[in-house]
């Protein structure tokens, strides 16, 4: 009988399946002890299957963590690394000895090492992962740094247990009752991390979600209510609301209200009556869920507002894209969204309407940019709304059929946004100096390019042209706007050279998908603060290929930055 490399008996009829995979398994599964071999001493005694089908450990399964499920000892080594689920029970089973160090940098390691599709660079560096790993961070942070780091990599399914226990239970009674970690380095952590995002580190970002879990978690234990001081009772009650406010700014990815002005975050919120709360929410005149209105708006309250708006109306976008929903329809869920921006509108006071005079009557340069934003963000949550049939004109650039989607609706669609294209252009041409030396404007730069978008789709010929005998205007409107972004001391290169050659890209191809070649243009009002801004936007390669449409050798690249070369910057 011929032998195996290993000197094994090889029998004829293995080598007929020997390339199979179900060869190689069965190969190299361990074999079961012989009957007349003893075990060696430091193995269990292996057992067989009983009688009545209950599987009991034969010591013969060495990925089987059985034995560690059930606190004992095994010697077989498992075949595969801890789990993320497994690494947090073994955590939780040993929160107070030595050996939670090795689950926490696991997590951590891998937090480090996955490429996620949201993340930009790493969430934890490693100076930070030493502090974890050698106990010169708080118990609290730590936890909350595993759970984080479990959010990012198992499915949120699989956390609903582990939620509840991990956040609302340990973390607030770590926060408050064991002293760990005391409310006022709470609060300094809140700061620290407001002034990270300000200084323009991404990783900051990633913070946000772990404070809001811990403020829940106050929240869910009722922390606030024991406390008799009312001056104490305020001050925690406004911190847990500032990092509600940031959770929410956070998802609804606008970076500009986590990088404001600390001062502009604290101000005072709406003092609510608890005993009306009932009746502002059951009267609420908004249709979708949206904190109690508070008459007047102040900066604070409008910032809370237009940011669960957005989120809100993004939701909604991509639920009808989804299900390929026809928006225009009557019983579109878009018509509760288009509802309350409309509502939004009416309600805001005249102080904060945007006019010059508004502007100018601000307090600092800081309120004005950040009152400057507010308005961008609402005019592009009007644009966000339309953006299913938005999408189809810029990517196909073809009359949709009348049964698809009526041509009367897109046209006014179409008009609508094209408006607020031009309205954000004059405000940003409005307070140029103010945009030159801010620091805080990106959501200046997200607005100004898909507005600069929407103008280019016009300056060529299309089926919908509104604007087409301003198309001079609007090419000066496009070059003003790139020299708006390009002459600001907040641009970050190579952020901006991304923006620039999307742009660019846009202009030569005007949108037109290229199939399953991955040249798609990318998406502005999508792109968010987590996402990777340090790799170019579009593959590089040809751009300027005929793809079939007569456009674009009308265009001839009307515009005065260079073609085939981004922006010399700084």
């Amino acid at each position: 009988m011929p032998k195996s490399d290993h000197g094994e008996s090889v029998r004829p009829e293995d080598e007929l399946f020997k390339g199979s995979k179900s060869f190689v398994e069965l190969k190299s599964w361990p074999k079961t002890p012989e009957a007349h071999q003893p075990p060696p001493p430091d193995q269990p005694k292996p057992l067989k299957l009983n009688d009545i089908g209950k599987r009991k450990c034969s010591g013969t399964f060495p990925s089987c963590d059985r034995c560690q499920k059930l606190g004992k000892s095994c010697s077989y080594t498992l075949l595969r690394p801890l789990t993320e689920i497994e690494a947090l029970e073994k955590f939780y089973d040993t929160i107070d000895s030595e050996s939670n160090k090795t689950a926490v940098e696991l997590l951590c390691q891998r937090t480090i090492e996955r490429d996620f599709p949201f993340v930009a660079g790493n969430f934890l560096d490693p100076q930070f992962l030493i502090k974890l790993t050698t106990g010169k961070v708080s118990l609290s942070l730590v936890k909350a740094v595993v759970g984080m780091s479990l959010d990012m990599v198992v499915p949120e399914q699989l956390l609903v247990e582990f939620k509840n226990h991990w956040y609302s239970r340990h973390l607030s009674e770590t926060l408050l009752a064991s002293g760990e970690m005391k409310l006022e380095d709470f609060q300094a952590l809140l700061i620290n991390i407001v002034w990270g995002c300000s200084t323009s580190s991404q990783k900051y970002f990633f913070l946000i979600p772990i404070l809001s879990r811990m403020a829940y978690g106050l929240i869910l234990n009722r922390e606030l209510d024991w406390i008799k001081d009312i001056s104490e009772k305020e001050r925690r009650r406004r911190m847990v609301w500032n990092v509600f406010v940031l959770d929410r700014m956070f998802s609804a990815g606008v970076p500009e209200f986590m990088s404001c002005d600390l001062r502009l975050l604290t101000i005072q919120p709406p003092t609510y009556n608890l005993e009306a709360m009932g009746t502002l929410v059951s009267e609420s005149p908004f249709h979708t869920h949206l904190p109690p209105y508070h008459h007047p708006f102040n900066l604070f309250s409008l910032a809370v507002h237009l940011s669960q708006l957005r989120y809100n109306t993004l939701n909604c976008v991509k639920l009808v894209e989804k299900q390929h929903k026809k928006w225009w329809g009557e019983d579109s869920s878009t018509k509760s969204v288009l509802h309350d921006i409309e509502l939004t509108v009416e309600l805001l006071p005249v102080h904060l309407q945007y006019s010059i005079e508004n502007v100018s009557r601000m307090k600092n340069d800081e309120e004005k940019i950040f009152f400057i934003n507010l308005h961008l963000l609402l005019l592009q949550i009007r644009c966000d709304v339309h953006r299913p049939v938005l999408y189809h004109l810029l990517y196909n650039r073809t009359i949709p059929n009348s049964d698809e989607i009526p041509p009367g609706k897109i046209q006014a669609v179409h008009e609508e946004c094209m408006n607020h294209a031009l309205h954000v252009s004059k405000i940003a041409q409005e307070n140029r100096r103010l945009i030159a030396d801010a620091y805080n404007t990106v959501s200046m730069a997200f607005s100004l390019l898909e507005a600069s978008r929407l103008m280019m789709y016009n300056v060529s010929p299309n089926p919908y042209q509104t604007h087409a005998h301003f198309s001079e205007t609007l090419k000066n409107h496009i070059n003003a706007n790139i020299e708006i972004i390009n002459g600001s001391r907040w641009a970050d290169p190579l952020t901006i050279n991304i923006f620039v050659q999307d742009l660019q890209n846009a202009s030569q191809n005007l949108g037109i998908r290229y199939g399953n070649s991955k040249k798609n243009v990318l998406l502005l009002s999508e792109l968010h603060p987590a996402h990777a801004l340090t790799e170019a936007a579009s593959p590089a390669g040809d751009m300027t290929a005929d793809v079939g449409s007569p456009a674009l050798a009308e265009l001839n690249w009307p515009f005065n930055f260079p073609h085939n070369e981004l922006l010399p910057f700084f």
